[in-house]
């Protein structure tokens, strides 16, 4: 799977997920579930969805991917989400106090592996 397809796998996971009356965090627990098998089996292509997801700087793809990034530990993803934080800091992307959601997850975000 190619880290295009991928993107369009999530695309479609995250717009066929029907929550009625629930939150913004149900839908982050539904594709974080629903994502286990591709990060294990797909990694490469995973990093490189996120990746474009992240650089969109969109709600709620962006934050999403940020999530994503931590619970699977994806250390690869830590240059742009460090990339996010500084933009976000300099009021070029999202609201200051997403810093401190980004500050978190590179905290939580292994170095290298």
């Amino acid at each position: 799977m190619t880290g295009n397809e991928l993107l369009r796998w999530l695309e479609e996971l995250m717009a066929n997920y029907s929550p009625g009356r629930e939150s913004g965090e149900a839908l982050r627990r539904f594709v974080i579930r629903e994502c286990q098998d591709i990060v294990r089996d797909h990694r490469e292509a995973f990093i490189e969805a996120l990746g474009q997801w992240l650089s969109r700087r969109q709600e709620p793809h962006t934050m999403l991917a940020v999530k994503l990034a931590a619970v699977y530990r994806l250390h690869e993803l830590r240059e742009p989400i460090s990339d996010l934080l500084e933009a976000v800091e300099r009021g070029e992307a999202f609201m200051p106090h997403y810093a401190r959601s980004l500050r978190d997850t590179l905290s939580q975000l292994p170095l290298a592996e």
